[in-house]
């Protein structure tokens, strides 16, 4: 992506919003009992590795191989147990999780613009269409039924590092350039309306579409509650001493799970912007956050490459699922799976 691998982890970012409909990794879902993972995380490092790691223990479950490059973002739906991924060489793949593993199979779909694509979300329940952001400001809409690039959209913004779909709507929420959020029209490709405000880059966002409300978070380490319909700034949660590089939200409990590149984690009362706890024990900057709010458990990951697993409804210390790398293979991204029978019940799919 012709970046350096700091600024790689100052705006790698995942890319999605975290409610159900336009994030694919939220659905839970129940697979085929024959099918069914035990509770695990999908894991990708900078390095290009990415594996399924039990929760249980921290070993190692299944490895993928085939990734020629960094991985910059992913998406996983863990209902029909499949994984889309983007990274430095601009190609979007579609891995399938469930066993048998073949791990060195994963469709890689190309013809794109080229550049890192740092920003993936699929269209899980259609099953036909992926939208990718690059390092070049190019939006592109994959085929997921023909294998190709569909389109290449007209505008082009600054680098994009964070985006969310609404595919009922065909709309997207994109993070881009200097300090860019734009709302955009993906039957046309048209802006639709900007939302100024942020001063630095939107390096993360979450998104609920069905109230118009967003949670962004920038490199300056603010975070902005969003109005979208009125275009209006609700207010600023402030805390972060470094770069937002992770969000979940859960827009039913009003709360959201930031990460920063200062090493810890925040939860938020989204209503009034009050910080409702600070969770510390990562020893670098933290890259990667996934949420199971049903089972009150997140799982981080730092540039280290240390990954820590929290309980949220109590104060109780992380389990080290994995230790910082020697090799300083930081996480990227993951996704985190905890089965029905596992976090108590089933979660509605988006």
């Amino acid at each position: 992506g012709g970046l350096s691998i700091e600024r790689r982890r100052r705006i790698s970012r995942r890319s999605f919003a975290s409610d159900a409909q336009s994030r694919g990794r939220r659905s839970k879902g129940r697979p085929d009992r024959q099918e069914a993972l035990p509770p695990c995380a999908l894991v990708c490092r900078e390095n290009g590795e990415m594996f399924l790691l039990l929760t249980s223990d921290g070993s190692k479950h299944q490895a993928f191989e085939g990734q020629s490059d960094w991985i910059a973002a992913v998406d996983v739906h863990w209902q029909t147990l499949r994984a889309a991924s983007v990274g430095g060489d601009g190609c979007l793949r579609i891995w399938q999780l469930k066993p048998p593993f073949d791990p060195g199979e994963a469709r890689v779909l190309t013809g794109g613009p080229g550049g890192c694509a740092r920003a993936v979300a699929v269209d899980w329940a259609g099953g036909s269409r992926a939208l990718t952001g690059s390092d070049g400001g190019q939006l592109v809409m994959w085929d997921l039924e023909a294998f190709r690039c569909e389109k290449v959209f007209p505008m082009r913004l600054g680098l994009i590092s964070s985006l969310a779909v609404n595919w009922a709507k065909l709309r997207v929420l994109v993070g881009h350039g200097d300090s860019g959020l734009v709302l955009m029209s993906l039957e046309d490709g048209e802006p639709l309306v900007s939302l100024d405000g942020h001063t630095c880059l939107v390096t993360a966002l979450a998104v609920n579409w069905d109230k118009n409300r967003s949670l962004c978070g920038s490199g300056d380490g603010a975070l902005v509650y969003w109005d979208m319909r009125q275009n209006h700034m609700d207010h600023m949660l402030r805390g972060h001493k470094g770069s937002i590089t992770a969000i979940c939200a859960d827009w039913f409990l009003n709360q959201a799970l930031s990460g920063s590149e200062d090493g810890h984690l925040r939860l938020w009362a989204l209503k009034t912007g009050e910080c409702l706890r600070v969770l510390t024990g990562h020893q670098s900057g933290i890259r990667a956050l996934d949420v199971d709010w049903q089972a009150g458990s997140a799982l981080s990951g730092s540039s280290s490459g240390e990954l820590l697993l929290w309980m949220l409804r109590d104060a109780s210390a992380p389990q080290p699922l994995a230790q910082a790398s020697s090799e300083g293979h930081g996480v990227i991204e993951l996704a985190l799976w905890c089965p029905p029978a596992a976090s108590g019940g089933e979660e509605e799919e988006g």
